[in-house]
């Protein structure tokens, strides 16, 4: 099964979950909004505890990230509020 289309959705009422990600330091709390059971591809609010960075390396698969407060730095990228980042998949970051 694909992902469900979503007209609306009030975060306020999702679940809160610990982000796991290998590699990446642990610590953020997520809100899965959208998941595609096919792919794997998910929309989420990601919220990082104050100054969570990450050194370089790879993801595998393609990233966007738009940052909704604070700041965010992944390897060389630095984001700031209201920003915008994609990193593609296997791209050194």
């Amino acid at each position: 099964m694909t992902r469900k289309h979503v007209e609306f959705i009030q975060s306020a009422d999702v679940e809160h979950k610990p982000w796991v990600v290998n590699g990446l330091l642990k610590g953020a709390q997520t809100q899965i909004l959208s998941f595609d059971t096919e792919t794997g591809a998910s929309t989420e609010i990601v919220k990082w505890t104050h100054n969570w960075e990450s050194s370089s390396g790879y993801f595998n698969c393609d990233v966007e990230v738009f940052v909704l407060s604070g700041q965010l730095r992944i390897g060389q990228l630095r984001l700031g509020r209201y920003t915008y980042g994609f990193i593609p998949e296997g791209v050194l970051h």
